[in-house]
């Protein structure tokens, strides 16, 4: 597998962690071609003989990984993850994908041959990564709203982030984790629609950036809605951030580029998230998660109008009785069902490489 490679001074410790995990847990070698030109690379993996060469960032952030497949090192060659749509890349033979992130009828719009997996292709780890969270005695092991209006769990400023307590109010709780980019005009003024329906409603947001933050709080106020509605907070210590997520009531997915490990996040909690699928693969991450997850395909919306009547029923207070009750029936199902069984989804896609070969 092609990923980019973090170096010391660039990279955060959490993905330094995870390279040096990387290197320990690859028995059969570890090849860094991370200084090389992409021709030099590709004959360095072609000497190497390798069965399936697998992508694992597309256009993403690298896209000098793409000249290496262009060269055809391997001859299988698969794109996996860190691109959620097709490269348009004719040397890159198969897509890893699932029946719900890219139905058969789209196939036609991707230059790769689909390799479907038979549940959501996006995998994550979360099984083993979060078990905590359901191990051992439940008052232990999720945070409350008072924890969170108190600062508990975030990062404080050692790791270069000024803690800012959450401000949850009394109503119902709304979320989105996304980054700022991925908040368009179109999901922005429904999210506000939905706020002015729901007055004791609150969205919590991560502050991603100063200069996005304030941008939200001035179209927030530029709404009639205010930005007193929007809650905003610093970031996670590891072992908690997924588990922060769990006091919210209601996930509103963006669109048109979904929730795609921040859904992941949520899902493993039990918090529902809604949804509304579009035609690029981009779009569907959240739902494939939703469909292999105990939360399936109830908050599916099927446009951006069902989505907001959706929403605007579950932002009420009277709701809020319906949503901890898919919460807590979600969170005893979670730890086996397909989305979040990475024994499962392993032996899945193992299977698939060895089909392309």
């Amino acid at each position: 597998s092609l990923n980019p490679s973090p170096k010391e001074g660039s990279g955060s410790s959490e993905s330094l962690r995870w390279n040096s995990l990387m290197r320990e847990g690859c028995a059969g070698g570890f090849h860094d071609f991370s200084a090389q030109a992409f021709h030099e690379a590709a004959q360095a993996i072609n000497r190497h003989r390798p069965h399936v060469l697998v992508n694992l960032d597309g256009w993403t952030s690298a896209p000098l990984i793409n000249e290496i497949f262009i060269l055809s090192p391997a001859p299988v060659q698969v794109n996996f993850k860190g691109y959620a749509g097709t490269t348009g890349v004719e040397e890159i033979h198969g897509l890893v994908v699932d029946r719900v992130v890219v139905p058969p009828e789209y196939s036609q719009y991707y230059s790769e041959k689909l390799v479907v997996l038979p549940h959501s292709y996006h995998y994550n780890g979360h099984d083993s990564l979060y078990r905590h969270l359901y191990d051992g005695e439940e008052s232990q092991r999720w945070p409350t709203r008072a924890d969170l209006e108190q600062g508990k769990f975030m990062l404080d400023a050692g790791e270069g982030r000024r803690v800012e307590p959450l401000r949850t109010g009394s109503g119902p709780l709304l979320c989105n984790f996304n980054q700022f980019y991925k908040v368009v005009p179109e999901i922005w003024d429904l999210w506000m629609t939905i706020l002015q329906s729901s007055t004791t409603a609150t969205l919590w947001l991560l502050a991603w950036s100063a200069v996005g933050k304030a941008s939200l709080e001035k179209y927030a106020d530029t709404a009639g809605v205010g930005r007193g509605r929007l809650a905003f907070s610093t970031f996670f210590e590891e072992r908690w951030h997924v588990a922060a997520k769990g006091v919210c009531d209601l996930f509103l997915d963006n669109v048109p580029y979904s929730a795609h490990g921040t859904a992941a996040d949520a899902l493993f909690t039990g918090l529902p998230i809604l949804t509304v699928p579009g035609q690029p693969m981009a779009s569907r991450v959240s739902t494939s998660l939703a469909f292999a997850s105990p939360l399936g395909s109830t908050l599916a919306a099927r446009s951006l109008d069902d989505y907001l009547s959706i929403a605007k029923r579950l932002a009420r207070p009277e709701a809020l009785p319906y949503l901890a009750a898919i919460r807590d029936g979600a969170r005893r199902e979670v730890m086996t069902s397909p989305a979040f069984d990475s024994q499962r989804w392993g032996a899945s896609y193992v299977q698939s490489l060895r089909m392309l070969w």
